[in-house]
């Protein structure tokens, strides 16, 4: 008999001084011996803690039966239970389960040898006899399905009708096992197999064990330690959405799963209006505003034959209307309730013009500035990047999805996009499990912990699979260990892509490869609408797989209340009321104060003196009204953008001379413009040099080689600078750039990127000392291209960088960047002193308790980060020189001095080990506290224990 298993009963701790005791209860098929290799239950035991304390360190697994673990089998009333085991007594044991009180009851029916001898509809009638008694106590509870084995023919086909029924029957509640470990024809995969043609190895005990943990342990993790009691609303939806895929075609099933553009101005052409009405079109991108939203949604609810509604989709990157700092410059101010409340902005102006959803936050590590899109995302460093994009997915969505003013968020792009060899966009992604898990995915895993509604599949490959036919990572991954219950959408044209990819011939090819490794919606190739049907008829696509896209696709739908509610966001006068308003616009204003970085002050150039009598504000971007807005502005509009020297203006008004002259241009070669910027100079009390990119050279398809500023800005700024008047070099850019140069003669430096349409407010406030700067770099500045990649938290090598020749460094430049991760300047300064820790020598599950003050010790009020930084000395495996762990924001006023407390909990030291188990394991560690990734002070502690696997 193929037995599955179980863990029995889980407690999670949770919480640094309350404890919350989650029970999930295991109700199974397997006995109390023999289960899984014999004699092998303590091991299994040890096994499935290690498996939970994958998915999250903090679990502490308590066994409460003798001998380990305890299962309950659950047979129909009546059937004949397997020679040499008990017959149970369902009810019984239901009512034991209920007595423990459990947050959510985990169900594994009869597997294969019961489940031969009985019908399905008694394994139905079953079922309503065990989930009676949970549904009366409103426990939520999963199903998981018929597990393969070596049966006979009509035996397979049985347990795949059985399976089959189970998932229509339940959906999201259904877990479905055998599609992981057997093939078509129902026999268990060679892989999978323990060799004795009935049980299961560990691999594949691994993944049943974490696919349950994952469909349910997660999410009640989060709710206990909201103190929050689950609650069934999922399955009320699931019962709407079972109802209305009984109802559809075929047809009108793939078309649920298209997604197709609008026209300019969001016009339809006729054969999409076509389309709509006969159920063919599922969402719209790039159709936006109250009224046409309404328009193109009547056809949908209207004269389509189900009355499906539209998901209108638009990329809301930084802001919709009131367009806020590019994300990488909102990762500056390392401030999370911030950017959340600039996403909700974003949301509720985007929601009051009918748009439903954005195709952000872009969570993509990225340690190559070469690679445009680093722009859109929050920079180098996964803990950084995990706050943020939590912070932007509760910004987006709110507390609830029906909200006039919540929209469905998307994280992108999944996985490892940022990650593209060369810097060069689309290109191929290569590097090992260990650096995926550890760098480049923790921002989604925060983001699907956020509850993020969708993801979308990235371009690229990794190691040989591009991510939109990637069944490991887009399923087994993200569905079954991480537990994500929202949709994939493909990118722009990704599943046709499959084609130049090279593994697939054609385009149904693609199509199918794409929906079966879990690509639910596909954006504007039209594959799934056009390709797909005649799979579907053939049987060469599963009717189960194509449901069960459908069924993610109409969920988000009724999350959303848009069959409620269908126009939603279709009120003109609240969109003209609630876009570009003053709070909205006072708002954007101070997240751009927070996002400019003081890269170099040097004699305290900056503030400018409020007294000065003339100005000559030169550079092609000074008056450059596109540029702030960045890559991917929304509607952002020129006309509303505050350039450089319109904010100046508004600053000092009459009182002071400004003098104007553009200089140079921003790409061009000419250089006639440079003397009359230098006559201006000359008359100047103070210059400021506006200069940089322009916005299209950032953002996607934007790759640069070159990382100077470009055209002659670079010779136009040593030029002023050779002049020798006060200096300041105002940067404008989507990218860290190559900046030895002019850093080596201008005096003082301010990183603006793009800010939005508060740019040149933002930027005046700081020079003139209004506002203090507080920014902190999310991505290091190479000295030059050729150090790229570079980042703060690499790995050491056999041999370090010395002043010996055959170590690890360049000929002609040191390794060291130019400014370093969490770098950044301010107007006053900052004194560390008395780094602490509660005790120097801690147990394996014990937490750290580390304390440091800090002190403005300068004349001025200002905003400090205190970064706190890890190093494990000697791992299993080598480990970062040091990685980032937490960081506290915090307000000084001139003179005062405060102690700042930071927990260090087990889960920020755990890492992937040789045998890729994620775990903390004992030694000898370094903290360091400080105001940058270089000035640091530190300490040693050391973890003490066997290692917990």
């Amino acid at each position: 008999m193929l037995l599955f298993w179980l863990l029995a009963i889980v407690t999670v701790a949770i919480g640094q001084e309350r404890k919350t005791n989650l029970t999930i209860v295991v109700l199974g098929s397997s006995t109390a011996e023999g289960a899984g290799p014999v004699d092998k239950s303590n091991a299994w035991v040890n096994r499935y803690r290690a498996y939970l304390q994958r998915l999250n360190p903090d679990y502490a697994v308590v066994n409460l039966a003798k001998g380990g673990y305890t299962t309950y089998q659950i047979l129909p009333s009546g059937s004949v239970a397997p020679p040499g085991r008990p017959q149970p007594d369902q009810e019984r044991n239901v009512t034991k389960a209920l007595k423990l009180e459990p947050a959510a009851i985990i169900i594994n029916l009869p597997s294969n040898d019961a489940a031969s001898n009985f019908t399905i509809a008694e394994q139905l009638a079953n079922y309503r006899t065990v989930l009676a008694p949970l549904a009366a106590r409103k426990i939520p509870f999963w199903i998981t399905t018929t597990q393969p084995r070596n049966l006979s023919d009509a035996q397979r086909q049985n347990l795949v009708a059985m399976r089959d029924s189970t998932l229509a029957r339940f959906g999201n509640r259904a877990i479905d096992f055998w599609s992981g470990l057997a093939a078509n024809d129902g026999r268990i995969q060679p892989q999978y197999d323990c060799g004795d043609g009935v049980h299961l190895n560990d691999r594949a005990h691994q993944i049943l064990f974490e696919r349950v943990v994952a469909a349910g342990i997660h999410q009640f993790v989060a709710k206990a330690n909201a103190d929050e009691t689950p609650s069934l609303k999922v399955s009320a939806i699931d019962r709407k959405v079972d109802s209305l895929l009984a109802l559809m075609t075929l047809e009108e099933k793939l078309g649920q799963l298209n997604q197709l553009a609008g026209l300019g101005e969001g016009k339809l052409a006729d054969e999409r209006r076509q389309l709509v009405k006969k159920g063919l079109i599922g969402s719209f991108l790039n159709i936006t505003g109250a009224e046409t939203t309404r328009k193109v949604q009547q056809l949908a609810v209207e004269e389509s034959r189900l009355r499906i509604p539209l998901i209108f989709g638009l990329d809301v990157i930084h802001g919709f209307r009131t367009t806020f700092p590019i994300p990488l410059a909102e990762a500056c101010t390392w401030d999370p309730a911030a950017v959340e409340q600039a996403a909700r902005v974003a949301a509720t102006e985007a929601a009051a013009a009918g748009i439903h959803w954005t195709f952000a936050p872009m969570v993509d590590i990225a340690r190559d500035p070469r690679w445009g899109r680093i722009a859109e995302g929050s920079g180098e460093d996964p803990y950084l990047g995990s706050r943020m994009a939590a912070a932007r997915v509760r910004g987006f969505q709110g507390n609830d999805l029906r909200n006039a003013a919540s929209i469905l968020a998307c994280a992108k792009h999944f996985a490892a996009y940022g990650g593209a060899e060369a810097g060069r966009d689309y290109n191929t992604v290569d590097f090992s499990e260990r650096t995926l898990r550890e760098i480049y995915l923790p921002p989604f895993k925060a983001a699907v912990d956020a509850g993020v509604g969708s993801l979308m599949s990235s371009f690229n490959e990794i190691g040989g699979i591009p991510s939109t036919a990637n069944h490991w990572l887009l399923t087994e991954l993200l569905r079954h260990e991480w537990g994500f219950t929202g949709f994939v959408v493909s990118d722009w044209t990704s599943i046709a892509e499959l084609i130049p990819h090279g593994i697939a011939a054609a385009r149904a090819e693609a199509g199918k490869l794409a929906l079966e490794a879990g690509v639910d919606m596909d954006m504007e190739a039209r594959i799934y609408e056009k390709d797909l049907l005649a799979l579907a008829r053939e049987k060469k696509i599963s009717g189960v797989t194509i449901d069960q896209a459908v069924r993610r696709v109409l969920q988000a739908k009724f999350r959303l209340g848009l069959f409620d509610h269908p126009y939603r966001g279709c009120d003109p006068a609240r969109e003209k009321s609630v876009i570009l308003n003053k709070t909205h616009v006072d708002f954007a204003r101070q997240v751009a104060q927070k996002s400019i970085v003081l890269l170099k002050n040097e004699k305290n150039l900056l503030p400018l003196s409020k007294t000065i009598k003339t100005i000559a504000v030169l550079g092609p971007l000074a008056d450059d009204k596109a540029a702030p807005l960045g890559p991917w502005a929304g509607l952002g509009r020129p006309e509303d953008v505050v350039t450089v020297l319109q904010g100046l203006r508004n600053k000092i008004g009459p009182s002071a001379k400004i003098l104007y002259a553009q200089g140079c241009g921003l790409e061009d070669s000419a250089r006639a413009g440079f003397a009359e910027a230098k006559r201006l100079a000359q008359q100047a009390d103070a210059v400021i040099l506006v200069v940089g990119e322009e916005a299209s050279m950032s953002g996607e398809a934007a790759s640069r080689s070159d990382l100077d500023l470009p055209g002659v800005q670079e010779d136009f700024v040593q030029t002023i600078a050779a002049i020798g008047k006060p200096t300041v070099m105002v940067l404008m850019n989507g990218r860290p750039l190559t900046i030895s140069r002019a850093a080596e003669r201008v005096p003082a430096i301010l990183e603006t990127w793009f800010l939005g349409i508060q740019h040149g407010n933002a930027v005046a406030d700081i020079l003139f000392g209004e506002v203090n700067p507080s920014g902190k770099l999310p991505v290091t500045f190479p000295r030059a291209v050729g150090q790229i990649p570079i980042y703060y938290n690499h790995k050491n090598t056999g041999r370090p960088m010395t002043a010996d020749k055959f170590t690890s460094k360049y000929l002609d430049i040191p390794n060291t960047p130019l400014y370093p991760f969490g770098y950044g300047l301010s107007y006053t300064k900052f004194d560390y002193s008395n780094l602490q820790f509660r005790a120097s020598t801690i147990k394996m599950h014990d937490s750290l308790r580390v304390a440091v003050t800090v002190k403005n010790s300068g004349k001025i009020k200002g905003d400090e980060i205190v970064q706190l930084y890890v190093q494990d000395e000697f791992g299993s495996v080598t480990r970062p020189v040091k990685e980032l762990k937490d960081f506290r924001r915090l307000t000084l006023a001139a003179g005062e001095a405060k102690t700042v407390e930071f927990v260090l909990k087990p889960a920020q030291l755990a890492f992937y080990n040789r045998e890729m188990k994620f775990i903390a394991e004992p030694g000898s560690f370094k903290v360091f506290v400080g105001t940058n990734s270089v000035d640091l002070l530190e300490a040693r502690f050391e973890i003490i224990g066997e290692r917990n696997y």
